[in-house]
């Protein structure tokens, strides 16, 4: 037999000081060969973004999953699954990675960032998920194998030089949101033709030496061509601008291909060089009257321009230009009668200004405004000189200022209606048609007679204020299946909203601070942007359909919900919705994610989550203090942290499939009945057994998990022959009086049985390998302890204080203990064991 010594005094000193459990925190991470750091944690899941490999370059066809788990470890040192979303591609990401060959984005991305895959000259596909918001500088320059890119209409940031140099480019579609493009195809050779949606206002170096563009569609919400914005588009040969160009910049069209220009009379300046290089141009025709446009030097237009093309100018104005800073050097200058308006002809009291050989749009009489009064039909189509012309737009400045306006009875033919088209008019009834795709800024600014509005269908892009100031709304009805802003509509006042069926999107601010008291979200939307919402107090009762995917922050913020159903099947945020007051929730039995803080603080009474989900989010049911019972189902994977913290509810059941548990998700609850049936979850999430009065454990349970159940009140416990593992704390400063473990379990963690100081009879399993440090420290009741032939090792300190126990019979030599042990007992050995 053999005795352990006792240990020296300082090292017994050292080794009863408390333990102190510090984690640092993980920032960066990896998964599936993609580098990650975590970005921001605020208001739903934990998120990430993909920053560049240090150890591998990038290549071949890449996938992005939408979320990512890893492994962490709470300030209690548990050990669980956390799940991030991942929302943004870094700054230089994949730069340089020449490698990759095409990458699929996850809808959960929002950002990507800053040369993020500068120079992959290898990549030839890459989706841009309608999540994306903002795309920054440089982010796909000089992609050369890049030959199509679709912007979806969420982006509504564009940084400078976005797709620079890429050589083979010759497919775009643009978003209808964004306002300005500079930069953006610089040196994009192989690119023909481009539509710029309407909503851009600025155009500043964008299509610099696309030396193959031919065609160009500019839009009435553009204001300025800034510097070097068509130079050296030696294809372009015309191009019509709109009678929203202001100013025109230095260099803008040097060196392009132009036979011939029309300056609208709306343009007032022109800047160096803008037009130098031009040596094609046969004809320059300036409508403005009064005063020309201010030319910055004598080389805005060509020498050969200045020689050989013919200005035409408004008869009334030909001795002012004639006399005017560089537009006098033009060698031939006419006057026409007919730019003597600024509208092209007039019929049965409207204006109209020829866009096309096809087509015509409203416009204004003079520069006074105010040319129309009473209620006003306008045709489909007129007739001049011959010709038919198909009325198809409302320009802009229209109708503007024309208080003693009523009524305007719009064709079905108008598409667009301008910029400032009925600002501070006396509508009191309107009719938008259903074929009109963009709404400029400010057309209805001021509106305020205006009681009802409906948006239809087609309309994806409303211009900036369009609808502010609109004081007198009442009643919306919005048909718009994917348009990303309301105008900062006037919401204040609106009592009533109608969702039509086929809506996706619910912009930004959509009926916000609005006295909505009920809202019927169809089935078809799948983002409600942020704000949306915001702070509509008299909303008690809210329904979030299933294929919503994308709720933007505070779109819920500040409601007065009390009933929430939320069907809504994979969505990671609730909006930061008013949690407060909600006394009843239904999830719907399609729902996968609870997000983070659904139903924080509540009044919520019953609680059923259905078997589709997979995933409860971070705070999702915090301090629910009026919940009675908890059950998650058998499909939950993942628990976030907090998820139950403080709740109220006395009965907890967890399902077969938990994995992951987060940090104090259940602590705080006064359990007084517990069923475990979580197979390997590594964490309990701090569940406390002060109270417990019944404790049940699924006979399918492997893993007892760390901190199962601190201070466990029950005096016995019937462990299942599943369980395999004891984590740690798994049962630290319980009451147990006596335990059996089945021969299944192989692994006892560290302190799994410490403070336990009732325990006078312990039984290890047959197939017990190892016993960790200070697993039954403290446990001064034990009298004596059999280890099976099993057991190889014990832990440092495994049964430290343990003052009552006598002996210890190991039943074979090679067991190794640890001398530092500080018990008094005798390790002895059973030679019939042997």
């Amino acid at each position: 037999m053999k005795q352990i010594k006792p240990m020296f005094k300082a090292l017994l000193l050292v080794l009863m000081l408390p333990v102190a459990i510090g984690v640092q925190a993980q920032t960066e991470l990896w998964a599936g060969g993609i580098h990650y750091e975590i970005s921001y944690s605020s208001g739903n899941a934990y998120s990430v973004k993909v920053i560049k490999s240090t150890a591998t370059s990038y290549s071949g066809d890449i996938v992005i999953p939408s979320t990512v788990d890893f492994e962490a470890y709470s300030i209690y040192g548990e050990r669980f699954k956390q799940r991030y979303v991942v929302n943004a591609i870094d700054d230089e990401a994949f730069r340089g990675c020449t490698g990759l060959t095409s990458i699929v984005l996850p809808n959960s991305i929002k950002e990507i960032g800053y040369n993020a895959f500068y120079g992959c000259t290898g990549l030839s596909s890459v989706n841009i998920p309608s999540g994306v918001r903002e795309i920054n500088e440089s982010a796909f320059a000089y992609c050369t194998s890049l030959t199509s890119i679709a912007l979806p209409n969420s982006v509504w940031s564009m940084g400078w030089n976005v797709f620079y140099g890429c050589s083979s480019l010759t497919n775009v579609t643009l978003s209808s949101n964004v306002k300005e493009l500079n930069g953006t195809f610089f040196g994009c050779t192989s690119l023909t033709s481009v539509t710029i949606p309407a909503g851009v206002r600025t155009l500043d170096g964008t299509f610099n030496r696309c030396t193959s563009l031919a065609a160009v569609t500019i839009p009435k919400t553009v204001t300025t061509i800034g510097e070097n914005a068509f130079a050296d588009c030696a294809a372009l040969t015309g191009v019509y601008l709109p009678s929203s160009i202001e100013t025109i910049g230095n260099r803008a069209f040097s060196n392009a291909g132009l036979t011939a220009l029309e300056l609208p009379s709306t343009v007032s300046s022109i800047g160096e060089n803008a037009f130098d290089g031009c040596a094609s141009l046969q004809s320059v025709t300036s409508r403005r009257l009064a005063t020309p446009p201010v030319m910055a030097n004598s080389e805005g237009f060509d020498s050969d321009t200045y020689d050989l093309a013919t200005l035409f100018v408004p008869e009334v104005a030909l001795s002012t230009y004639q006399s005017a800073n560089w537009w006098k050097l033009f060698q031939n200058i006419e006057g026409k009668s007919e730019l003597n308006q600024v509208y092209d002809f007039e019929q049965d009291g409207i204006y109209y200004l020829i866009k096309d050989a096809n087509s015509v749009e409203v416009t204004y009489k003079n520069t006074s405004y105010s040319s129309y009064s009473g209620s006003v039909t306008i045709p489909s189509s007129v007739v001049h000189d011959g010709v038919t012309y198909t009325v198809t737009g409302i320009g802009n400045y229209a109708f503007s200022y024309c208080n003693a306006l009523t009524n305007v009875n719009m064709p079905s033919t108008v598409t667009s209606i301008g910029n400032y088209a009925f600002i501070k008019a006396g509508l009191t009834s309107l009719n938008i048609p259903d074929g009109v795709t963009t709404i400029g800024e400010r057309a209805f600014y001021q509106c305020t007679q205006l009681t009802s509005l409906t948006i239809p269908a087609n309309v994806s892009m409303i211009g900036y204020l369009a609808f502010d100031a609109c004081s007198g709304l009442t009643q919306l009805t919005w048909n718009a299946r994917e348009c990303w802003s309301n105008g900062n509509m006037y919401t204040a006042n609106i009592t009533q909203v109608t969702i039509g069926e086929g809506v996706e999107v619910l912009p930004a601010n959509f009926v916000g601070s609005s006295k909505v008291e009920y809202v019927n979200i169809p089935s078809s939307v799948t983002d409600i942007g942020e704000k949306a919402f915001y702070s509509c107090s008299r909303l008690t009762s809210i329904t979030i359909p299933k294929n919503v995917k994308n709720i933007e922050n505070y779109a819920f913020s500040g409601i007065g919900v009390i009933s929430l159903t939320w069907n809504a099947r994979e969505c990671w945020n609730n909006g930061n919705m008013n949690t407060q007051n909600i006394q009843y929730v239904s999830i719907g039995d399609e729902v996968e994610v609870i997000p983070s803080y659904f139903a924080r603080n509540s009044w919520i009474t019953e609680l059923t989550i259905p078997s589709s989900v997979k995933y409860i989010g971070r705070e999702a049911f915090y301090s629910t203090d009026r919940l009675s019972s908890v059950v998650i189902p058998d499909g939950v994977t993942m628990i976030d942290d907090k998820a139950f913290l403080y709740s109220s509810a006395t009965s907890l059941t967890v399902g077969k499939g938990v994995e992951s548990i987060g940090t104090q998700a259940f602590e705080g609850m006064e359990l007084t009945d517990l069923t475990w049936n979580a197979r390997r979850a590594i964490s309990s999430g701090m569940v406390q057994g002060y109270r417990l009065q019944q404790c049940v454990i699924g006979d399918e349970v492997e893993w007892i998990p760390d901190n199962f159940c601190n201070g466990y009140s029950l005096s016995s416990l019937t462990l299942p022959q599943s369980v395999t593992r004891i984590g740690d704390e798994a049962f630290s400063y319980g009451s147990i009086t006596s335990l059996t473990l089945p021969s299944s379990v192989t692994t006892i963690g560290d302190d799994a049985f410490s403070g336990c100081t009732r325990l006078t009879t312990l039984s290890l399993s047959s197939s017990l390998d190892s016993i960790g440090d200070r697993a039954f420290e403290g446990c001064n009741r034990l009298l004596s302890l059999t280890l099976p032939a099993s057991v190889t090792s014990f832990g440092k300190q495994a049964f430290r204080q343990c003052t009552g126990l006598e002996s210890i019979v190991v039943e074979s030599d090679n067991t190794v203990y640890d001398s530092r042990d500080n018990c008094n007992a005798i390790i002895e050995t059973d030679t019939n064991k042997l």
